[in-house]
């Protein structure tokens, strides 16, 4: 059965009960793993919680990034500043005992004039990244090659011994390069694409970059989790409409205590969250231009 909701200049919406199995695609309560030539998945990146006082983390950042340094020579440092805003006679003004900064610091791995792969520590979190683009979408493997040579040794240098959680994120970009069959009159048809898009609740169907926008439920895996997803329009310089649709997953909890050994699993089961959300959010359709990989 499909029901179709037509957009005009930008996206247009659909709906499909059916499904391909590859023959069955897998769905939130199967144990299919079906994985895709060409995702189009950008960037990944693995991030492993922890706690460190400051003094501890100004006392060996130093020397930790020295070691970095020898292979990701391409440095970094971002600052971050996290604002608060507070009432003052009806209007809005910034409260200077709330506000907080800080600083980033980013290694990267060039492969020519792009970044290729990285790792970036804060006082209370060390990611490591890949990326992509359209066509290389990385794999988790190369995340877990990052992780197994770098996070022990990140570990003992900081004195660390257990984690607050992980949390991975997979950025899929969704353009007229990725979705090139979804490409109708100058408008990615995302409904096509997207079961996120199939029906508006109301009479209006016709929309309008940009947006912004996201849903979190529960994880419901052991150890308890959170997934995200969140949709956002990108400024692209050509006229189809360019998205990212960004897939988080965590089981970071500040009152958590993990064996930094641990966390492996933990990642292994946010991966395998992901690939399930992958599955659901994504249409048949659009899985099918992915080049599906049959278990």
């Amino acid at each position: 059965m499909r029901q179709k909701i037509e957009g005009t200049d930008k996206f247009s919406l659909s709906f499909d009960e059916g499904a391909h199995n590859c023959d069955a695609v897998a769905t939130d309560a199967s144990d299919i793993k079906i994985k895709y030539r060409k995702p189009p998945i950008v960037e990944r990146a693995l991030v492993v919680h922890a706690e460190m006082s400051e003094e501890k983390f100004r006392l060996k950042a130093d020397e930790w990034q020295a070691i970095l340094k020898q292979e990701f020579p391409h440095v970094e440092p971002v600052t971050e500043w996290v604002l608060a805003v507070t009432e003052k006679d009806g209007m809005p003004v910034l409260d200077p005992t709330r506000q907080t900064m800080t600083v980033r610091h980013t290694f990267w791995q060039m492969a020519g004039k792009k970044k290729d792969h990285g790792i970036q520590i804060w006082p209370d979190k060390i990611a490591f990244n890949l990326l992509g683009g359209i066509g290389n979408p990385r794999d988790f493997d190369e995340l877990e090659q990052l992780r197994q040579k770098w996070l022990m040794r990140w570990a003992s240098h900081f004195e660390i011994s257990t984690s607050t959680g992980v949390t991975l994120e997979y950025v899929n970009l969704l353009s007229n390069e990725t979705l090139p069959t979804f490409v109708k009159d100058a408008g990615l048809k995302i409904g096509d694409a997207l079961r996120l898009f199939q029906v508006l609740p109301s009479s209006l169907h016709q929309l309008h970059p940009p947006f912004d926008f996201q849903i979190n439920v529960e994880g419901e895996t052991e150890p308890p989790s959170s997934f995200r997803a969140h949709c956002i329009t990108l400024e692209a310089t050509q006229k189809v409409p360019t998205m990212q649709l960004r897939f988080t997953a965590s089981t970071h909890k500040p009152e958590r205590s993990v064996p930094i050994e641990k966390v492996a699993n933990e990642a292994q089961i946010m991966h395998d969250l992901i690939l399930r959300q992958f599955d659901a959010y994504f249409t048949p359709e659009a899985k099918k231009t992915f080049d599906p990989i049959c278990p």
